[in-house]
């Protein structure tokens, strides 16, 4: 669900009304955009630019800004990864959790470690 520039412009402010609802929009735009990413690990550019770009499209509703605006600066704003960084972020937090013994055993099954120091 990409919106049109009209929309994006007349996006509401915090405070304003309706700002709850473009606020879950985007929440639920950026849990879309997070489903399943692991997979599209070491997936070339290619193929993540379009859910980049629907970062970008979310930062903008979020920060009414237009479409020309430069969007690193306002992802770093609200405080979100790139996606190709939201990926990696996720790999890392569910290997923590893998080692850390606090995912599902069959989830921990999947994983062999291997170490070229055998004190480890």
């Amino acid at each position: 669900m990409l919106l049109s520039p009209p929309e994006v412009a007349a996006a509401p402010r915090q405070g304003q009304p309706g700002h709850h609802e473009a606020a879950s929009d985007v929440a639920r735009i950026l849990s879309r955009i997070d489903y399943c990413s692991i997979v599209l690990a070491g997936l070339p550019a290619s193929t993540i630019a379009p859910l980049q770009r629907v970062q970008n499209a979310a930062a903008r509703l979020v920060l009414r800004l237009d479409r020309r605006s430069h969007i690193t600066a306002a992802l770093h704003e609200v405080h979100w990864l790139p996606v190709k960084y939201r990926i990696q972020f996720k790999i890392t937090v569910f290997m923590h959790q893998v080692t850390a013994q606090r995912c599902p055993s069959y989830v921990a099954d999947l994983v062999a470690f291997c170490s070229s120091d055998s004190q480890r």
